[in-house]
């Protein structure tokens, strides 16, 4: 009956890729305590494995009732509207959380992607430029700029950021798959595709 040790149960299940089993560990974390915003946070990032965005919304939803100065509740908001590809409620939650914390990772990539899926791409870049400044070590930051630089067709810059993010994390998917399209991208056949 311990809380804690259900979310760090929970969190220890989705990194296995065990998502049901990860579910039922959260459902209940939630009972055990549900005054505690993090029990309401790890059940909705396990919904939104799930793709159970509107459970994931909920849970988002009543975090942020109960802890509304943690960021890392806007951040699983964020993620909900960018699953949902609403853009611009994306952008809004993940400013809100950087409101909180200016170097919360998560929100910023949100933030970066969201603002590049939207069209804003000099403002996406620059608040990727001011992640990797603070993290150059981050992959994921560098596969978003690779995923961006893809997006307004800079392909040598791409694979430059995908290249490196596997150089720091070699087992990085987002990477292996950013650098095959990046090479797609150069062949000419594959880039009218």
């Amino acid at each position: 009956d311990d809380v804690a040790a259900h979310v760090l149960l929970t969190q220890s299940l989705l990194l296995q890729e065990r998502p049901k089993a990860a579910l039922e560990s959260a459902e209940r974390a939630v009972g055990l305590d549900p005054t505690w915003s993090h029990t309401h946070w790890v059940k909705g990032r396990v919904l939104l494995d799930l793709d159970e965005r509107k459970g994931a919304r909920l849970c988002a939803e009543q975090a942020i009732e109960l802890e509304p100065e943690d960021p890392d509740n806007y951040g699983l908001s964020a993620q909900v509207y960018v699953s949902e590809r609403n853009w611009k409620d994306a952008i809004v939650e993940a400013e809100h959380g950087l409101s909180l914390d200016p170097n919360h990772s998560l929100c910023r990539h949100l933030l970066s992607h969201s603002l590049t899926k939207s069209g804003k791409q000099g403002v996406a870049r620059e608040s990727l430029e001011a992640c990797l400044a603070d993290n150059p070590m981050d992959p994921d930051a560098h596969v978003q700029l690779g995923f961006q630089s893809l997006h307004v067709g800079d392909t040598d810059r791409a694979l430059e950021a995908f290249e490196e993010a596997l150089r720091l994390d070699a087992d990085h998917e987002g990477a292996r798959d950013g650098l095959v399209e990046s090479l797609k991208a150069r062949n000419p056949i594959y880039s009218l595709i």
